[in-house]
């Protein structure tokens, strides 16, 4: 949503008066042999709720031997743990980038950019 590079500066200046929010979505397609991996961010004025920016990041991935961790039983995949996180770290690494680029002509340019993080602390949620 539009707002203001005043009412921006303000917002940015002031402490607690921004909200944000990350999701990760996963999702595998089996005939390609591909893992996608959608980045979700929000950032909300707490004081409306009044959504800033919403961005989501999509990175593919093409995973050989995709169909060794698959199980049929479950209908799911067992992706070992220390590689679901390199995928996540890559994921959210990219999202960061898209979103700085998407931002880049607006008022947002020099304020808002995704936290670095941990891409374990992914896996723990």
């Amino acid at each position: 949503m539009d707002v203001s590079e005043d009412h921006a500066e303000k917002l940015f200046g002031q402490q607690n008066a921004l909200s944000f929010g990350i999701q990760i979505a996963i999702s595998v397609n089996k005939e390609e042999s591909t893992l996608t991996m959608d980045v979700n961010s929000v950032l909300k004025d707490k004081l409306t709720g009044q959504q800033l920016v919403e961005h989501t990041g999509r990175t593919n991935f093409l995973v050989r031997n995709l169909e060794q961790v698959y199980n049929p039983q479950t209908d799911t995949y067992d992706i070992p743990n220390d590689l679901l996180t390199q995928f996540y770290g890559l994921a959210y690494t990219h999202a960061r980038a898209l979103l700085a680029v998407e931002v880049s002509p607006t008022i947002y340019r020099d304020k808002y950019l995704l936290p670095v993080l941990d891409p374990s602390q992914f896996i723990k949620q």
